[in-house]
């Protein structure tokens, strides 16, 4: 799972995809919280883990984003 500290976007995709979790930026005690809270549930946090894998292998691979930014690129130039 993520333990993400960046809110907005990033924030909206892991939590969007139930990959993980939210602790607010600069704040140690809730990021402790949140590790505390997968911890003690592996369970939730390997199907976060899932998740995750699954988001990034839908929709960030390295060649599919390589060719629609070459097609973008392509567009613009044109």
């Amino acid at each position: 799972p993520v333990l993400c500290g960046v809110d907005g976007a990033a924030r909206a995709l892991v939590e969007g995809a139930g990959a993980g979790l939210f602790a607010a930026p600069e704040d140690p005690a809730d990021l402790a919280r949140r590790v505390l809270e997968l911890a003690r549930d592996p369970a939730r946090a390997a199907r976060m883990g899932q998740r995750g894998r699954a988001l990034v292998e839908a929709r960030f691979d390295r060649r599919d984003l390589a060719a629609r930014y070459l097609a973008l690129m392509r567009e613009v130039c044109e």
